[in-house]
C-alpha cells in the first residue's frame, strides 16, 4: 500500500466519485431493491415473481445496502478517506441488481407468461437470453452487495482521516 501527496485540485477530482456514491448510497439502498422486486410492474409485467422476490432477495438487498449506505455515511461524516474498493463495490452491486431486474422473467400476470423487460423490448426471442442472464446477475448482485457491506464496515472502522487541502491517495 503506497501513498503519495497530490495537489488539492487533484484531490478534488479524486473525491468526485466518493462524493457521488455517498450521496446515492441511501437512496439507491431503497430504489434498487424496489426495482428488483417490482420494477417490471412499470412495464405491465407483474406476477408471481414480485411476491417471491419481495420475500427473498428484496429484503436481503434492502438491509445490506442500507447498512452499506449508513457505514459509508458514517465514514464520510468522519472525513475518512474511502478506499477505492469501498466506493466501487456498491456501484457494481447496484448495476448488477438493476441488470437482474431487467432480465428476470415474471410469470402469471401482465404482459404475458414468462416475460422480462429485456424480452419485452427485444422481442420474445430474447426470453431465453434473458432467463440465462438473470441468475448470474442475481448471484453477482448479491455477492457484490455482501462485499460492499464488508468494505463499508471496514472503511468506517479503520479508515484514515483526510488532511486539509493536501490529501493522501489510498490505493486499496
Amino acid at each position: 500500500m503506497s501513498s503519495t501527496f497530490v495537489p488539492s485540485s487533484a484531490a478534488v477530482r479524486q473525491r468526485f466519485l466518493p462524493s457521488v456514491v455517498l450521496w446515492l448510497a441511501l437512496p439507491m439502498a431503497v430504489l434498487v431493491p424496489l426495482w428488483v422486486v417490482a420494477g417490471r410492474m412499470l412495464f405491465g409485467i407483474g406476477g408471481q415473481m414480485v411476491l417471491w422476490l419481495g420475500i427473498s432477495l428484496g429484503p436481503a438487498l434492502l438491509v445490506l445496502l442500507l447498512l452499506t449506505g449508513i457505514k459509508l455515511a458514517e465514514a464520510g461524516r468522519r472525513s475518512v478517506l474511502l478506499p477505492v474498493r469501498a466506493v466501487v463495490a456498491p456501484v457494481l452491486a447496484w448495476l448488477a441488481a438493476i441488470a437482474f431486474g431487467f432480465t428476470v422473467p415474471d410469470f402469471g400476470g401482465g404482459a404475458g407468461n414468462g416475460t422480462s423487460v429485456m424480452s419485452l423490448w427485444a422481442g420474445p426471442s430474447a426470453l431465453g437470453m434473458s432467463t440465462a442472464l438473470c441468475n448470474p446477475f442475481g448471484i453477482i448482485a448479491m455477492a457484490l452487495t455482501i462485499t460492499s457491506t464488508v468494505f463499508a464496515f471496514r472503511a468506517a472502522a479503520g479508515g484514515r482521516k483526510a488532511a486539509g487541502p493536501v490529501t493522501e491517495a489510498v490505493d486499496d
